[in-house]
């Protein structure tokens, strides 16, 4: 497991050293000192516990009794709507905490399953109730936390809302890109896709086919490059421009430095 280092050095989970990304980790350092943070963490990370592909984590309704600090893997969380389609609310990627907006309801929204074999932290309610109550800074971060997880879900939702095909896939990829912790490489932004397509699609809105002949698209312009699921944003700008992140103005003018053509 690799080490989460700062200016005291790496620490434990237990009988683990914590992970680099590790949210939780870094919620306790903002808020302890050293030696404090240390003995929190040994009180409620218990050791993780492993998910096959597939294997659901936590199901809709269910009260509230844990959050969970994902390890490595990934996890979607969904809802089945009543013609028995499936709705995916989001995907968690390494070093995130899983069942934020439940403490706040008491009960889980969607069903939690994992995409490829995950580990995971178990953090239990019991547990966190009595470390908040000794100390209220824990309890204020933690919220701050949630109401940020919130935020970007909604940001989310409502940037895809009513917006193209082309807009939504292009917030997606970015999105993903840079809660991987992805940095550019010569100006490209190379990852791998954690999740099937299909999954992506349903989480967007749109159809596979409709996904698959955008990536085509993107790929004929040299924008981007696909194998499986292997990714490489190979003009980020123009994928900003889509998304809005940048003006037009501005995205073309570094696409065009990039030797492009801009196309939105």
């Amino acid at each position: 497991m690799e080490q989460y280092g700062d200016s005291a050095g790496p620490w434990h989970c237990g009988a683990l050293q914590t992970c680099p990304r590790c949210l939780f980790a870094n919620l306790l350092t903002s808020v302890l000192a050293t030696r404090g943070r240390e003995r929190l963490v040994r009180r409620l990370i218990r050791d993780p516990s492993s998910l096959n592909t597939g294997q659901t984590l936590r199901r809709e309704g269910e009260p509230f009794q844990a959050l969970f600090m994902l390890r490595s893997g990934v996890l979607k969380t969904f809802v089945v709507s009543e013609d028995g389609g499936e709705q995916i609310i989001d995907f968690h990627f390494p070093g995130e905490l899983v069942g934020l907006s439940a403490m706040g309801t008491g009960n889980h929204l969607g069903c939690t399953m994992a995409l490829s074999p995950s580990a995971v932290c178990v953090i239990r309610a019991s547990d966190m109730d009595a470390v908040c109550k000794e100390y209220p800074d824990v309890q204020k971060r933690l919220l701050q936390l949630t109401s940020r997880e919130i935020a970007r879900r909604e940001r989310m939702h409502q940037l895809m809302s009513g917006t193209r095909a082309e807009c939504r896939l292009a917030m997606a990829l970015l999105n993903i890109a840079e809660r991987l912790g992805v940095i550019a490489s010569r100006g490209e932004l190379r990852f791998q896709l954690p999740m099937a397509r299909v999954d992506l699609a349903a989480y967007l809105g749109l159809t596979a086919e409709t996904t698959s002949r955008q990536l085509r698209r993107w790929e004929e312009r040299n924008w981007i490059r696909t194998r499986g699921r292997e990714f490489t944003i190979r003009v980020p700008p123009a994928l900003r421009a889509l998304a809005g992140r940048h003006s037009a103005a501005e995205a073309q003018r570094q696409v065009v430095n990039a030797g492009c053509q801009y196309m939105p």
